[in-house]
Protein backbone atom coordinates (compact mmCIF):
# COMPACT_ATOMS: atom_id res chain seq x y z
CA UNK A 1 0.00 0.00 0.00
CA UNK A 2 1.72 3.15 -1.17
CA UNK A 3 1.63 6.45 1.65
CA UNK A 4 0.61 9.43 -0.60
CA UNK A 5 2.93 11.61 1.10
CA UNK A 6 5.61 9.70 -0.63
CA UNK A 7 3.74 9.88 -3.87
CA UNK A 8 5.49 12.34 -6.85
CA UNK A 9 2.26 14.60 -8.63
CA UNK A 10 3.20 15.29 -12.18
CA UNK A 11 0.76 18.12 -13.85
CA UNK A 12 0.82 17.57 -17.80
CA UNK A 13 -1.60 18.69 -20.69
CA UNK A 14 -2.45 15.38 -22.90
CA UNK A 15 -3.67 16.89 -25.34
CA UNK A 16 -3.16 21.04 -26.39
CA UNK A 17 -6.18 22.21 -27.96
CA UNK A 18 -5.37 24.33 -31.51
CA UNK A 19 -1.80 23.87 -31.16
CA UNK A 20 0.09 22.03 -33.72
CA UNK A 21 2.83 19.53 -31.91
CA UNK A 22 5.90 18.34 -34.03
CA UNK A 23 4.23 15.77 -35.55
CA UNK A 24 2.06 18.26 -38.05
CA UNK A 25 -1.13 16.95 -35.67
CA UNK A 26 -3.61 19.17 -34.02
CA UNK A 27 -7.23 19.26 -32.58
CA UNK A 28 -8.90 21.98 -32.95
CA UNK A 29 -11.79 22.90 -30.72
CA UNK A 30 -12.99 22.13 -27.40
CA UNK A 31 -15.82 19.69 -29.12
CA UNK A 32 -12.99 17.36 -30.49
CA UNK A 33 -10.67 17.26 -27.35
CA UNK A 34 -14.14 16.35 -25.75
CA UNK A 35 -14.76 13.61 -27.82
CA UNK A 36 -11.41 12.06 -27.05
CA UNK A 37 -11.77 12.77 -23.62
CA UNK A 38 -14.64 11.46 -22.73
CA UNK A 39 -13.46 7.70 -24.66
CA UNK A 40 -10.37 7.55 -21.65
CA UNK A 41 -12.76 5.68 -19.71
CA UNK A 42 -10.07 2.40 -19.29
CA UNK A 43 -6.56 3.66 -19.71
CA UNK A 44 -3.58 2.19 -18.73
CA UNK A 45 0.03 3.13 -18.46
CA UNK A 46 3.22 1.90 -19.73
CA UNK A 47 7.00 3.73 -21.23
CA UNK A 48 7.57 4.95 -24.59
CA UNK A 49 4.83 3.26 -25.99
CA UNK A 50 5.47 -0.40 -25.09
CA UNK A 51 2.19 -1.18 -24.49
CA UNK A 52 3.27 -2.89 -21.20
CA UNK A 53 0.98 -1.74 -18.30
CA UNK A 54 3.09 -0.67 -15.51
CA UNK A 55 1.59 -0.07 -11.78
CA UNK A 56 1.42 2.35 -9.02
CA UNK A 57 0.33 5.28 -11.17
CA UNK A 58 -3.24 6.36 -11.18
CA UNK A 59 -5.01 9.63 -12.24
CA UNK A 60 -5.31 12.37 -9.27
CA UNK A 61 -7.39 14.81 -11.56
CA UNK A 62 -8.37 15.19 -14.94
CA UNK A 63 -9.86 18.01 -16.95
CA UNK A 64 -10.59 20.42 -19.63
CA UNK A 65 -9.14 23.50 -19.21
CA UNK A 66 -11.54 26.11 -18.85
CA UNK A 67 -8.70 28.87 -18.27
CA UNK A 68 -5.18 29.09 -20.71
CA UNK A 69 -2.66 27.73 -17.64
CA UNK A 70 1.24 27.49 -17.49
CA UNK A 71 2.61 24.26 -17.24
CA UNK A 72 6.55 24.19 -17.27
CA UNK A 73 6.38 27.50 -18.85
CA UNK A 74 4.21 26.43 -21.75
CA UNK A 75 0.97 28.53 -22.44
CA UNK A 76 -1.18 25.75 -22.52
CA UNK A 77 -4.92 27.37 -23.61
CA UNK A 78 -8.23 26.65 -22.49
CA UNK A 79 -10.22 23.95 -24.15
CA UNK A 80 -6.92 21.26 -23.56
CA UNK A 81 -7.01 18.32 -21.98
CA UNK A 82 -4.82 18.41 -18.52
CA UNK A 83 -3.97 15.23 -16.10
CA UNK A 84 -2.58 15.14 -12.87
CA UNK A 85 -0.85 11.91 -12.12
CA UNK A 86 0.20 10.39 -8.85
CA UNK A 87 3.35 8.23 -9.14
CA UNK A 88 4.07 5.98 -6.27
CA UNK A 89 6.07 3.57 -8.65
CA UNK A 90 9.89 4.13 -7.48
CA UNK A 91 11.16 3.28 -10.63
CA UNK A 92 9.28 5.92 -12.48
CA UNK A 93 9.92 8.59 -9.91
CA UNK A 94 13.46 8.54 -10.63
CA UNK A 95 12.97 8.31 -14.07
CA UNK A 96 11.28 11.96 -13.59
CA UNK A 97 12.81 13.63 -11.11
CA UNK A 98 15.92 15.54 -12.36
CA UNK A 99 19.56 15.00 -11.83
CA UNK A 100 20.08 17.42 -8.84
CA UNK A 101 17.12 15.59 -7.18
CA UNK A 102 18.63 12.04 -7.31
CA UNK A 103 16.75 11.12 -10.12
CA UNK A 104 18.02 10.35 -13.83
CA UNK A 105 15.90 13.10 -16.05
CA UNK A 106 14.83 10.93 -19.10
CA UNK A 107 11.21 11.02 -19.53
CA UNK A 108 10.69 14.66 -20.50
CA UNK A 109 7.27 14.28 -20.86
CA UNK A 110 3.79 12.10 -21.73
CA UNK A 111 2.19 11.18 -24.71
CA UNK A 112 -1.34 9.73 -25.64
CA UNK A 113 -1.47 5.65 -27.32
CA UNK A 114 -4.97 6.22 -29.42
CA UNK A 115 -6.62 3.03 -30.77
CA UNK A 116 -9.56 3.76 -33.89
CA UNK A 117 -12.76 2.46 -33.87
CA UNK A 118 -13.09 -0.36 -36.25
CA UNK A 119 -16.06 1.90 -38.34
CA UNK A 120 -13.48 4.53 -38.62
CA UNK A 121 -10.34 2.31 -39.51
CA UNK A 122 -11.51 1.94 -43.81
CA UNK A 123 -8.58 3.27 -45.81
CA UNK A 124 -6.07 3.72 -42.53
CA UNK A 125 -2.81 1.74 -42.29
CA UNK A 126 -0.06 2.08 -39.84
CA UNK A 127 1.01 5.52 -37.78
CA UNK A 128 -1.84 7.84 -38.36
CA UNK A 129 -2.81 11.52 -37.06
CA UNK A 130 -6.10 13.08 -35.20
CA UNK A 131 -6.90 15.30 -38.37
CA UNK A 132 -6.61 12.22 -40.40
CA UNK A 133 -9.88 10.63 -38.64
CA UNK A 134 -13.18 11.15 -40.21
CA UNK A 135 -14.20 12.17 -36.93
CA UNK A 136 -12.31 13.03 -33.31
CA UNK A 137 -14.87 10.01 -32.02
CA UNK A 138 -12.77 7.50 -33.73
CA UNK A 139 -9.63 7.54 -31.31
CA UNK A 140 -9.55 5.36 -28.04
CA UNK A 141 -7.41 6.47 -25.89
CA UNK A 142 -5.66 3.45 -24.44
CA UNK A 143 -2.26 4.17 -22.73
CA UNK A 144 -0.41 7.51 -21.77
CA UNK A 145 3.19 6.92 -22.07
CA UNK A 146 6.25 8.24 -20.18
CA UNK A 147 8.40 9.18 -23.11
CA UNK A 148 11.60 11.03 -23.89
CA UNK A 149 10.41 12.95 -26.54
CA UNK A 150 6.66 14.51 -26.11
CA UNK A 151 5.37 15.42 -29.24
CA UNK A 152 4.11 18.93 -27.78
CA UNK A 153 7.33 20.18 -26.44
CA UNK A 154 6.13 20.72 -23.03
CA UNK A 155 8.01 19.51 -19.79
CA UNK A 156 7.04 17.03 -17.15
CA UNK A 157 5.57 19.60 -14.03
CA UNK A 158 7.00 17.29 -10.97
CA UNK A 159 5.62 18.24 -7.19
CA UNK A 160 5.60 16.37 -4.30
CA UNK A 161 2.52 15.83 -1.99
CA UNK A 162 3.22 19.04 0.19
CA UNK A 163 3.55 21.67 -3.16
CA UNK A 164 0.74 19.75 -5.13
CA UNK A 165 -1.68 20.14 -1.98
CA UNK A 166 -0.39 23.80 -1.89
CA UNK A 167 -0.16 24.18 -5.34
CA UNK A 168 -3.87 22.78 -5.86
CA UNK A 169 -5.62 25.55 -3.13
CA UNK A 170 -3.36 28.04 -4.75
CA UNK A 171 -4.91 26.87 -8.39
CA UNK A 172 -8.46 26.52 -6.58
CA UNK A 173 -8.12 30.01 -5.12
CA UNK A 174 -6.72 31.58 -8.27
CA UNK A 175 -9.05 29.90 -11.52
CA UNK A 176 -12.68 30.94 -8.71
CA UNK A 177 -10.80 34.45 -8.92
CA UNK A 178 -10.61 34.14 -12.67
CA UNK A 179 -14.22 32.69 -12.53
CA UNK A 180 -15.21 36.04 -10.81
CA UNK A 181 -12.54 38.52 -13.26
CA UNK A 182 -14.65 36.81 -16.33
CA UNK A 183 -17.91 37.09 -15.22
CA UNK A 184 -17.79 40.92 -14.68
CA UNK A 185 -15.62 40.95 -18.06
CA UNK A 186 -18.97 39.03 -19.67
CA UNK A 187 -21.20 41.71 -17.62
CA UNK A 188 -19.02 44.61 -18.25
CA UNK A 189 -18.25 43.39 -22.06
CA UNK A 190 -19.94 41.60 -24.22
CA UNK A 191 -23.62 41.85 -21.96
CA UNK A 192 -22.85 45.97 -21.41
CA UNK A 193 -25.52 46.63 -23.77
CA UNK A 194 -27.46 44.07 -22.39
CA UNK A 195 -27.58 45.14 -18.78
CA UNK A 196 -28.06 48.98 -19.26
CA UNK A 197 -31.25 47.93 -21.37
CA UNK A 198 -32.60 45.66 -18.59
CA UNK A 199 -31.37 48.06 -15.72
CA UNK A 200 -34.54 49.10 -14.27
CA UNK A 201 -35.32 45.53 -14.00
CA UNK A 202 -32.47 44.50 -11.30
CA UNK A 203 -33.53 44.11 -8.21
CA UNK A 204 -30.43 44.83 -6.41
CA UNK A 205 -29.88 48.18 -4.30
CA UNK A 206 -27.42 50.49 -6.11
CA UNK A 207 -24.21 51.75 -4.22
CA UNK A 208 -24.94 55.75 -2.90
CA UNK A 209 -22.05 56.88 -5.61
CA UNK A 210 -23.94 55.04 -8.27
CA UNK A 211 -27.23 56.45 -6.86
CA UNK A 212 -25.59 60.11 -6.81
CA UNK A 213 -25.10 59.30 -10.81
CA UNK A 214 -28.17 58.54 -11.50
CA UNK A 215 -29.29 62.15 -9.85
CA UNK A 216 -26.78 63.78 -11.52
CA UNK A 217 -28.06 62.28 -14.61
CA UNK A 218 -31.72 62.67 -14.02
CA UNK A 219 -31.09 66.28 -12.98
CA UNK A 220 -29.29 66.65 -16.58
CA UNK A 221 -32.12 64.93 -18.23
CA UNK A 222 -34.57 67.31 -16.70
CA UNK A 223 -32.58 70.37 -18.00
CA UNK A 224 -32.11 69.13 -21.01
CA UNK A 225 -36.09 68.57 -21.45
CA UNK A 226 -36.81 72.26 -19.84
CA UNK A 227 -34.50 73.61 -22.75
CA UNK A 228 -36.87 71.24 -25.21
CA UNK A 229 -39.66 73.32 -24.02
CA UNK A 230 -39.05 76.37 -26.14
CA UNK A 231 -36.50 75.05 -29.03
CA UNK A 232 -35.07 77.76 -31.20
CA UNK A 233 -36.41 78.32 -34.28
CA UNK A 234 -35.77 75.85 -36.75
CA UNK A 235 -33.41 77.29 -39.65
CA UNK A 236 -35.27 77.20 -42.75
CA UNK A 237 -33.76 73.79 -45.05
CA UNK A 238 -31.31 74.81 -47.67
CA UNK A 239 -32.41 72.85 -49.88
CA UNK A 240 -35.79 73.74 -51.07
CA UNK A 241 -38.66 71.21 -51.63
CA UNK A 242 -40.64 69.61 -54.75
CA UNK A 243 -43.09 72.14 -54.32
CA UNK A 244 -40.82 75.17 -53.59
CA UNK A 245 -39.37 74.89 -56.99
CA UNK A 246 -42.80 73.66 -58.71
CA UNK A 247 -44.19 77.26 -57.49
CA UNK A 248 -40.62 78.93 -58.57
CA UNK A 249 -41.15 77.41 -62.46
CA UNK A 250 -44.75 78.42 -62.30
CA UNK A 251 -44.04 82.06 -61.49
CA UNK A 252 -40.72 82.26 -63.62
CA UNK A 253 -43.55 80.67 -66.75
CA UNK A 254 -45.89 83.95 -65.83
CA UNK A 255 -43.16 86.33 -65.92
CA UNK A 256 -42.09 85.63 -69.11
CA UNK A 257 -45.64 85.08 -70.38
CA UNK A 258 -45.86 89.18 -69.28
CA UNK A 259 -42.90 90.20 -70.68
CA UNK A 260 -43.50 88.67 -73.94
CA UNK A 261 -47.29 90.18 -73.93
CA UNK A 262 -46.12 93.46 -72.87
CA UNK A 263 -43.42 93.20 -75.99
CA UNK A 264 -46.20 91.95 -78.38
CA UNK A 265 -47.93 95.24 -77.44
CA UNK A 266 -45.05 97.75 -77.62
CA UNK A 267 -44.29 96.09 -81.17
CA UNK A 268 -47.88 96.55 -82.28
CA UNK A 269 -47.96 100.08 -81.54
CA UNK A 270 -44.86 101.51 -82.84
CA UNK A 271 -44.74 99.50 -86.03
CA UNK A 272 -45.83 102.45 -88.33
CA UNK A 273 -43.47 104.45 -87.35
CA UNK A 274 -41.14 102.02 -88.35
CA UNK A 275 -42.89 101.50 -91.10
CA UNK A 276 -42.65 105.33 -92.29
CA UNK A 277 -38.98 105.76 -90.66
CA UNK A 278 -37.85 102.53 -93.10
CA UNK A 279 -39.99 104.07 -96.13
CA UNK A 280 -38.45 107.78 -95.63
CA UNK A 281 -34.82 105.79 -95.47
CA UNK A 282 -35.31 104.22 -98.24
CA UNK A 283 -36.14 107.51 -100.01
CA UNK A 284 -33.38 109.04 -98.87
CA UNK A 285 -30.86 105.94 -99.42
CA UNK A 286 -32.38 106.44 -102.65
CA UNK A 287 -31.69 109.90 -103.45
CA UNK A 288 -28.29 109.34 -102.12
CA UNK A 289 -27.96 106.10 -104.20
CA UNK A 290 -28.74 107.66 -107.86
CA UNK A 291 -25.63 109.24 -108.52
CA UNK A 292 -23.94 106.06 -107.80
CA UNK A 293 -26.06 104.56 -110.30
CA UNK A 294 -24.72 106.61 -112.92
CA UNK A 295 -21.26 105.34 -111.67
CA UNK A 296 -22.37 101.57 -112.17
CA UNK A 297 -20.08 99.73 -114.63
CA UNK A 298 -22.17 100.42 -117.50
CA UNK A 299 -22.83 104.15 -116.97
CA UNK A 300 -19.36 105.01 -116.55
CA UNK A 301 -17.98 104.48 -119.99
CA UNK A 302 -20.69 107.17 -121.22
CA UNK A 303 -20.02 109.33 -118.77
CA UNK A 304 -16.80 109.30 -119.61
CA UNK A 305 -17.15 109.86 -123.45
CA UNK A 306 -19.49 112.52 -122.54
CA UNK A 307 -16.41 113.77 -120.88
CA UNK A 308 -14.09 113.48 -123.85
CA UNK A 309 -16.77 116.07 -125.98
CA UNK A 310 -17.78 118.85 -123.60
CA UNK A 311 -20.10 121.41 -125.13
CA UNK A 312 -20.39 125.26 -124.50
CA UNK A 313 -22.68 124.83 -122.00
CA UNK A 314 -20.50 122.90 -119.67
CA UNK A 315 -17.29 124.83 -120.50
CA UNK A 316 -19.16 127.98 -119.36
CA UNK A 317 -20.96 126.28 -116.50
CA UNK A 318 -24.09 127.48 -118.12
CA UNK A 319 -27.71 126.41 -118.10
CA UNK A 320 -28.39 125.09 -120.98
CA UNK A 321 -32.39 126.65 -121.48
CA UNK A 322 -32.40 129.91 -119.77
CA UNK A 323 -28.40 130.64 -120.75
CA UNK A 324 -27.21 132.02 -117.75
CA UNK A 325 -24.52 130.83 -115.72
CA UNK A 326 -25.21 128.56 -112.41
CA UNK A 327 -23.80 129.61 -109.44
CA UNK A 328 -22.65 127.39 -106.68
Amino acid sequence: MYDKQDALYVKYPLMINGITDRQGDVVTGVTDVKKIFTNSDEILFDEEHERIPIDGITIQESYISKYDEIISGTLVPSGSWIVILRIDNPEIQTKILPLELGGTGEYKGLSLWNDIKKSCSMGLVGQIRYNDLPDADCALPKFISFVLKPANGVGLHVMDYEVYISKSDYMTKEMDANNKLAKIAELLGFKKQEIFVAKSEIPEEEPEDKKEEVKESEAHVSKAEDVKQEPPAEEPSKEPSISDLIARIDAQDERINKIEEAIKQAGEEKEPEAEISKSEEKEESEEKEEPKIVKSSKIVGSVEEKATNPNYFELTNRDPITGCKIRK
